[in-house]
């Protein structure tokens, strides 16, 4: 009977050491977690910050070699145009901000 006791006892204890060092590690695992998840967070921005560097490289580039990229430029975004043009601009029409005749 004593021996069932003790076997008891040790399976007992073993359950106790067995639950308070999972308990040890479960701050940890959680922390673990969080970084892991904001580092691919981190790392997708990095990806996207980097194709917006791209782009952004591509375009300084045909600034300075294409001149018909830059007139472009100008007409669209600034409303630039050449001497003798007239701007026409309609409301609603995002896709053709001016128009020239």
């Amino acid at each position: 009977m004593w021996n069932t006791v003790f076997k008891a006892s040790i399976a007992v204890g073993a359950a106790l050491v067995i639950v308070a060092i999972g308990y040890g590690y479960r701050k940890p695992l959680l922390e673990r977690h969080t970084l892991l998840t904001r580092k691919a967070e981190l790392e997708q921005d990095v990806k996207q910050q980097q194709a917006k560097l791209d782009d952004l490289k591509i375009r300084e580039d045909r600034l300075q070699t294409d001149p018909r990229f830059v007139e472009k430029i100008a007409r669209e975004d600034f409303g630039y145009a050449k001497p003798g043009e007239t701007i026409f601009k309609f409301e609603g029409d995002a896709s053709a901000a001016s128009r020239v005749r």
